[in-house]
């Protein structure tokens, strides 16, 4: 379905001549993963095996295939990778990924003429809240700032929560592009975040 992968490229080119070649390669085995859509319009993560023979009897190239239904384990791959990325109690990127990220796009920078910003948030005597009013709240109001974050932000801009009340934002873009996010974020946090006693975090 995707025309990006291994396995699209593989059928697409799914001939004698092509096989041949894959053979005479010492390449005997080949699997492939792939999600398939079928006529339902479900979708299925599956595995194929493909090995070469030579039949002993013609000389004849041959092959097998073996097709197996590998959708629950792709499934529960996909959660621990993004366990993995994320930050637990917010949903957001965590630090090493983030990281990686910005490595990358920085890296990419220099081959490039953009430009970009990167935002490190935090709240201000957020322990103070949590001495106050307890560590439960505290949690709300990670998660609820970290929502205006992301209300905030575009779908290409790259959110994060870095540890403890410490966020971060990488977007593309210049210092006019910045400031207006700045400000947003500014002014959505000041009227959405507050405390039991009705005061402004």
């Amino acid at each position: 379905r995707d025309r990006r992968t291994p396995a699209y490229k593989f059928f697409k080119e799914f001939t004698f001549e092509a096989l041949n070649e894959l053979y005479e390669s010492s390449k005997h085995k080949i699997i492939l993963e792939f999600l398939c859509r079928f006529p339902n319009n479900a979708e299925r993560w599956l595995r194929c095996e493909i090995r070469f023979m030579v039949d002993p009897t013609n000389g004849h190239l041959c092959i097998t295939v073996l097709l197996l239904d590998i959708h629950e384990q792709k499934e529960e791959e996909f959660k621990i990778i993004d366990r993995a990325e994320h930050d637990s109690l917010t949903g957001l990127l965590n630090r090493s990924s983030v990281s990686q990220l910005t490595d990358q796009t920085l890296a990419d920078k220099h081959a490039s003429s953009s430009m970009h910003a990167l935002f490190i948030i935090d709240l201000d005597d957020f322990k103070h809240i949590n001495d106050t009013w307890g560590h439960i709240f505290g949690d709300e109001i990670l998660r609820s700032f970290a929502a205006i974050l992301d209300g905030c932000c575009r779908a290409d801009d790259v959110l994060a929560r870095m540890g403890g009340e410490e966020f971060s934002i990488l977007i593309s873009g210049d210092v006019a592009t910045a400031y207006l996010l700045a400000e947003r974020i500014r002014r959505k946090a000041e009227a959405g975040l507050q405390l039991p006693d009705g005061k402004p975090v």
